[in-house]
């Protein structure tokens, strides 16, 4: 009896090494989340990025981020709360666009015009950098080890995939020549 259960056990292990299995994740999506969210956000915060230029990305979120991909619903979110802390702040400021003093003086001029350019990869090339400086500063920022990183890269990495599968689901490919700006610039 005990012989037929291990034999058994020993078979289903092996069929399941001829089934295709999807890379598990070695950081909880959560954490994933979170680290590309608070990476953009402080991103856009020390940028000064202009409220018109962030308002313009959300206002054509399926132009610029895949549906149900998670790498850009952190994106996304993290936008959304900048757009949020930028308009609704409450408090007095002495600079011309209302943001207060802390906050950087706004993207260069090359960055805003690529950002508003009718060509879909020149824009997406620009937002693509930006999201790869956030994550950059968000890698030397936080204190993490090599391996803490290694997975945390991995995770990205696996996040980029399941918004590549997002892609094709929910057939925006067309709108992502490319490919997704806020994967590849995490990435």
């Amino acid at each position: 009896m005990k012989i037929a259960a291990i034999v058994a056990v020993a078979g289903l292990s092996a069929a399941g090494a001829l089934w295709r299995q999807d890379p598990v994740s070695p950081v909880p999506d959560a954490e994933r989340t979170r680290f590309l969210f608070h990476g953009v956000f402080e991103g856009l915060v020390e940028d000064g990025a202009q409220a018109e230029v962030v308002e313009r990305i959300l206002a054509q979120r399926d132009a610029w981020f895949v549906p149900k991909c998670p790498i850009c619903y952190s994106v996304h979110a993290a936008f959304r709360a900048y757009a949020s802390y930028a308009r609704d702040n409450g408090w007095r400021s002495p600079r011309k666009d209302g943001l207060p003093p802390w906050f950087g003086v706004g993207f260069p001029k090359e960055t805003v015009e690529a950002l508003k350019s009718e060509d879909v990869k020149t824009r997406h090339g620009a937002f693509e950098k930006l999201v790869h400086r956030y994550v950059d500063k968000r890698f030397a920022r936080v204190r993490m080890t090599r391996d803490e990183i290694d997975k945390m890269r991995d995770a990205l990495k696996i996040g980029m995939n399941e918004g590549l599968e997002a892609m094709k689901r929910t057939k925006s490919e067309e709108q992502f020549p490319g490919s997704c700006p806020s994967c590849e610039g995490a990435n």
